[in-house]
């Protein structure tokens, strides 16, 4: 347990790890994602109404499943981590600006806002954040050294060979 690792964050597979292992996304997320997307009838119901209440309390139980299922697969993987190796270089992933919004203004209209959108709440349904913050709690407990390493290039480089690639 004295190795050392490099994970990569991604949204396709949450966590790789430089010696060829991934972490698969959480699939019930995907079906508690379209379960919310239900909030049609939310908006459509009369406020004030008893329907309406109802609707928003289903809602809100979703997001806390959802919100509940993502800490317990950061704390899973996190957990992994740091019992198996001793050094860990990561990505110092800049999430705020990632998920940036891209409305533009009035003047200046945002280009492809729906594929923005959607790829902003896949960074954000991997938890990079929430990855990092478990990561450091836990390396500090247990001695082991997390060291952030600059993003740029990582998720192109083979771990086997060191080709770099964009494809």
């Amino acid at each position: 347990a004295g190795e050392a690792i490099g994970v990569d964050l991604g949204v396709k597979l949450p966590v790789c790890l430089s010696n060829g292992e991934a972490s698969w996304p959480d699939g019930g997320l995907e079906e508690l994602e379209k379960k919310s997307e239900k909030q049609k009838k939310l908006s459509r119901a009369t406020k004030g109404s008893r329907r309406r209440q109802k609707a928003r309390a289903h809602l809100a139980a979703i997001k806390r499943k959802q919100a509940r299922r993502r800490t317990a697969k950061a704390h899973q993987i996190t957990t992994e981590l740091t019992r198996s190796f001793k050094y860990i270089a990561l990505e110092d992933l800049k999430v705020k600006n990632m998920t940036a919004s891209a409305k533009g203004t009035e003047e200046e209209p945002g280009k492809k806002v729906k594929q923005k959108a959607g790829l902003n709440r896949a960074v954000l349904n991997v938890s990079f954040y929430k990855i990092r913050e478990q990561l450091l709690y836990k390396a500090k407990k247990s001695g082991t050294v997390v060291k952030f390493v600059d993003p740029k290039g990582i998720s192109q480089t083979c771990n086997k060979c060191g080709h770099k690639s964009k494809a």
